[in-house]
């Protein structure tokens, strides 16, 4: 693929970057670009600091680095949290608090004695990040010579390590020449700010997002840092990655009006957005999905099934759909091993999901924690072990206590201080219930795929059926004071931008006439504020199905 001369002059040029990329412009095509000019000119014992907001995306972005024989040399490909732990707590903490009696792990907050988690109140206070009270370092301080480190507190930690110790401050400045960072704009207070001492070392400091997808606000995240970034001129060259590449000309247009009224639009030949109001409530959606699938499938050539993705605001509708659509699919529902963030439950997550999926790279993703230049014969041992778990999972009646002990000896490998005995539980949960371990299957070529709106972030579909279009749920409303107002309309608004943008050739906007709330209860389906706004209703036809 040859990059645009938009892209070209991202890829060439030098120095700290702001990337303001918006969907569908070959955003991973451009970062794996840079890094890839970058590192030929980087010491054997140098590399980059390449952070991605999931495991997935980071895969993906490690393996178009490398996938033509380039050397990731002292490189680190993860998530944020991974290298909060991975770079700086756990070998740098022992230098400061002294060395645990036990091998340190992750906890939740919410899993600690009901007493220790009231010592840890403070953590939902607004907090001066720079200077953490005495009290509160001590606290930390006695739980990680327990062997505890606190998901919730990874943050601020890394912080204080990072002021405190110039051995964790030699080491990234000694080690890494490129901090980069995707998805800016879900970025955190304690990571934009660790962002800027990294870079205050000495390194260049690259940030990609989208201030329009900032849609994990309910985890602490916002683009708000983004924009600083972008308005730091003598610190930073601000590119603009815009055109998008990715969907029809009428499906922008609709994105672009969605967020400003007053939007330049480009010129387009058809309408390829569709409004659809069904009579009834979510199983006669799901009963009209399955009598015009195949239509629609017919109108825009959609070759595979799996090209086809129908996107919910909640997992109530998503299982509805599930039981009434009678098509093949693949429904992703949330696990709980998906709702826990240690090390070990995010490792066993990568672990299912390299497994099941062919065209994700085992090697990359043992090399992601082990060099194979430094422990070759212990990645070739890793691989064959990952080998024997993938042939235990295939057969139809595995054995659940095996598939559980290969699966945390091989996690115990990649990284043996973040041992986790609710982690194990919880894989051994998923393992144990075929349902739940579906969940980490890829779609069949033939299989429809129904998902929530956060979960299809960062991926594209032929043809895009976006659900849950009703007042009250999207935009989210709830009551105050007697009044109903929204919980989050700039949030909610993003939310609807990325269900628009994750298709390529057709967009379908449905709601019913009836729907189902939390308690199982049929409420009235008024269409959502969304479909009401002036500037949106000539940029949609009616749904020709």
């Amino acid at each position: 693929m040859k990059p645009t001369v938009q892209q070209e002059k991202i890829i060439d040029a030098p120095g700290s970057l702001v990337i303001v990329a918006n969907p569908g412009s070959g955003k991973t095509f451009v970062l794996s670009e840079k890094i890839k000019k970058i590192l030929p000119d980087t010491l054997e014992i140098k590399g980059v600091i390449a952070i991605s907001y999931t495991n997935k995306a980071s895969h993906e972005l490690r393996s178009r680095c490398l996938k033509e024989g380039l050397a990731p040399k002292a490189s680190f490909f993860g998530t944020m949290d991974k290298f909060y732990l991975s770079e700086i707590v756990i070998p740098f903490a022992k230098q400061l608090f002294g060395i645990p009696k036990v091998e340190v792990g992750i906890v939740r907050r919410c899993d600690l004695e009901g007493n220790i988690q009231e010592e840890l109140n403070w953590l939902d206070d607004a907090i001066d990040l720079e200077n953490l009270p005495h009290e509160h370092v001590s606290f930390l301080k006695k739980l990680f010579l327990k062997g505890k480190v606190v998901l919730e507190s990874v943050g601020l930690l890394s912080i204080y390590i990072f002021d405190n110790s110039k051995a964790c401050r030699n080491y990234i400045k000694a080690r890494y020449t490129y901090i980069i960072i995707d998805e800016y704009q879900d970025t955190g207070k304690e990571q934009h700010l660790l962002f800027l001492k990294i870079k205050e070392l000495g390194l260049y400091a690259i940030a990609v997002g989208d201030a329009n997808q900032s849609i994990f606000k309910f985890s602490g995240k916002s683009s708000d840092y983004l924009i600083d970034l972008a308005k730091r001129k003598e610190d930073f060259t601000l590119f603009p990655l815009d055109y998008n590449h990715r969907c029809d000309a009428s499906i922008i247009n609709y994105s672009l009006l969605l967020l400003n009224e007053d939007s330049d639009l480009l010129p387009y030949k058809d309408i390829h957005v569709f409004e659809k109001k069904v009579q009834g409530n979510e199983t006669q959606i799901a009963e009209w999905l399955r009598k015009s699938m195949a239509q629609y499938i017919g109108k825009y050539s959609v070759e595979k099934e799996n090209k086809i993705g129908i996107l919910v605001r909640n997992g109530r509708t998503g299982t509805l759909i599930h039981n009434n659509i009678g098509l093949p699919h693949k429904y992703f529902e949330a696990t709980p091993l998906d709702e826990d963030f240690t090390i070990w439950s995010g490792l066993f997550r990568e672990l299912l999901s390299i497994v099941f999926d062919k065209k994700l790279s085992k090697t990359a993703f043992v090399e992601n924690y082990i060099s194979a230049d430094i422990n070759r014969f212990k990645v070739i041992e890793i691989l064959k072990q990952i080998g024997r778990l993938e042939a235990e999972l295939a057969a139809p009646h595995f054995d659940v206590v095996s598939a559980v002990s290969l699966a945390e000896n091989i996690v115990a490998h990649l990284h043996p201080t973040g041992k986790n005995a609710n982690s194990i539980g919880l894989v051994k949960e998923v393992l144990s219930d075929s349902r739940l371990l579906e969940s980490y299957k890829p779609a069949a070529a033939n299989e429809i795929q129904i998902m929530t709106l956060h979960k299809s972030k960062g991926l594209e579909f032929d043809i895009v059926f976006h659900l849950d279009l009703y007042e009250w749920i999207l935009p989210k409303k709830e009551i105050q004071d007697n009044k109903s107002c929204f919980s989050d309309i700039v949030q909610d608004i993003n939310l609807h931008y990325v269900g628009i943008t994750r298709a390529k050739k057709c967009c379908v906007l449905c709601y019913s006439t009836k729907r189902t709330n939390y308690k199982q209860e049929q409420k009235n389906g008024n269409p959502s504020e969304f479909l009401q706004l002036t500037a949106l209703r000539s940029k949609r036809h009616p749904s020709p199905f």
